[in-house]
């Protein structure tokens, strides 16, 4: 019994610190083993501060499932001194080689020049943000890094423009 009790007290304490609307980001940077932008060097979510921030934190397996998401952002082409896009793509949620994943996106940073890429080989934003493992989630910050919106799996046509809805009502604040 205390096994078990022990076990759900855990689970529950991992949930009480996922980010959340309303929640501030704490710091996350991926360098040296834990990961790295696909162009080279550290990632730092600081990088996502003084902008409207979009993150899309990806399992490889599911790259393509908010991809109507994607291209409804990219029909908007907000301003870049307002906006910002990044990709953060969960290495060690496949089987897939690391090299392979990382030729992939190296491809998608020179296709899609908008969207920092950044590769997270150890789950980290799993960790410190709670973030679902193995899925596609999409976080919305404000330029102070605040949460205004979180969407873990796939979103449907009601989700998309309720993110596109908040990310108009916060661009230029």
């Amino acid at each position: 019994m205390k096994k078990v009790l022990g076990l759900f007290l855990a689970l529950s304490s991992l949930h009480a610190f996922a980010i959340a609307p309303g929640d501030t980001v704490s710091k996350i940077v991926l360098e040296y083993g834990d990961g790295q932008k696909v162009e080279g060097g550290a990632f730092s979510t600081d990088e996502m501060k003084g902008k409207l921030a979009v993150l899309f934190y990806v399992d490889p397996d599911e790259k393509d499932t908010n991809e109507a998401f994607s291209q409804a952002l990219a029909d908007k082409n907000y301003s870049l001194d307002q906006y910002s896009s990044f990709a953060i793509i969960n290495m060690a949620a496949t089987w897939l080689p690391n090299f392979a994943i990382a030729s992939s996106l190296k491809e998608k940073q020179k296709k899609y020049t908008r969207t920092v890429y950044a590769m997270d080989l150890k789950k980290n934003f799993v960790k410190q943000w709670a973030l679902a493992d193995d899925a596609s989630v999409i976080v919305i910050m404000d330029k102070d890094g605040k949460v205004l919106y979180r969407h873990d799996g796939k979103m449907d046509d009601s989700e998309i423009q309720k993110a596109i809805k908040i990310i108009e009502a916060n661009i230029n604040v």
